[in-house]
């Protein structure tokens, strides 16, 4: 499910707004949604559950009102996921967090538009049983969207502060000790650094040179062996950030 989830949003996000390609792929999206782990929410007595959560998937898949992958694209440039190498589990997991924010706003649309006084004591639906109060940062409803996107931002911010801070010290020395065979200025720290810290990033065969490594060895060593690191150093650090 992993594996089919990360060809989706890839298929959604490549293909043109609107062509018969990106819609199929939307609609195969829409449906594999519901069936992704914690996203089910429970019936309520004082929310129409259903109408929100169609609301939320109508959120994911339009732009202006038309089908689009603009804002699945969003998603993925504010994570800096790279779709071709990203790690499938990781990714369904930033997914489910986003389409969650999402369903919260259009569970408190649904709730406002039954034309009922807002209580804050209503249950959202989720696993936490959490209600409107619990994402108030005040009992005024109109500061909710700002405070769940500054929450999103500086989630993201951390992360990527400590992902990066994670790969220029290496601490646990996984990066520098990892190298062709006969290269240990090629390792995977070095390559890191001049491929995603540098502006603009080094290209390949100046890298290449600069290290004095065949061009074909160090990009085969990074598909093979950095890639894989890298992702699994960035999915303990979400690991980590989820238990803080």
């Amino acid at each position: 499910m992993d594996e089919q989830l990360r060809q989706l949003i890839q298929e959604v996000v490549l293909n043109t707004d609107g062509s018969p390609q990106q819609k199929a792929a939307m609609n195969r999206l829409l449906k594999l949604i519901p069936q992704l782990p914690s996203v089910y929410i429970s019936p309520n007595s004082e929310i129409n559950t259903r109408d929100a959560f169609n609301r939320a998937l109508e959120g994911v898949s339009t732009f202006r009102g038309n089908i689009s992958g603009e804002n699945i694209r969003k998603f993925v440039q504010k994570r800096n996921l790279n779709l071709e190498n990203v790690d499938p589990e990781f990714l369904r997991k930033c997914f489910i967090q986003w389409f969650k924010i999402i369903l919260k706003f259009k569970k408190i649309d649904v709730y406002r538009e039954q034309g009922e006084a807002l209580s804050l004591d209503v249950c959202l639906g989720d696993e936490q049983r959490s209600t409107f109060l619990d994402i108030l940062p005040a009992p005024n409803p109109s500061g909710i969207e700002q405070l769940a996107r500054q929450e999103e931002i500086e989630k993201t911010e951390n992360f990527q502060r400590r992902l990066r801070r994670y790969l220029e010290v290496d601490p646990e020395q996984k990066l520098r000790n990892c190298f062709p065979h006969q290269y240990p200025q090629a390792n995977c720290q070095e390559i890191t650094k001049r491929r995603f810290f540098k502006e603009p990033p080094e290209k390949w065969k100046k890298l290449a040179q600069e290290l004095n490594i065949p061009l074909g060895t160090v990009t085969s060593h990074w598909q093979r062996k950095c890639q894989s690191l890298l992702q699994e150093i960035a999915k303990s650090i979400q690991e980590q950030m989820e238990k803080e």
